[in-house]
C-alpha cells in the first residue's frame, strides 16, 4: 500500500488546511476529521479507482497562538 501525507495547517479558528507533499494538492475542511473526508475525495478525483491502494495520513505543523 502507498501512502500520501499531508501536512496540515490550522489557518484561523475552526479552519484547517492541508498540502500534499508529494503533489500540489490542497484541501481545506472546519475540522480535521473532515479534513481526512476531503483528502479521500480528493484522491478519488484524481487517481479514480486507483484511490484505495494509498493511505492518508495527516502530519500536523506546529499550532498557531491565537
Amino acid at each position: 500500500m502507498r501512502e500520501i501525507i499531508f501536512t496540515v495547517a490550522e489557518t484561523s479558528p475552526s479552519h484547517y488546511e492541508a498540502v500534499a507533499s508529494q503533489s500540489e494538492w490542497t484541501v481545506s475542511a472546519p475540522t480535521v476529521e473532515e479534513l481526512r473526508l476531503e483528502a479521500r475525495e480528493l484522491l478519488i478525483k484524481q487517481l479514480g479507482g486507483a484511490h484505495i491502494t494509498y493511505r492518508i495520513r495527516l502530519k500536523q505543523k506546529k499550532a498557531r497562538p491565537w
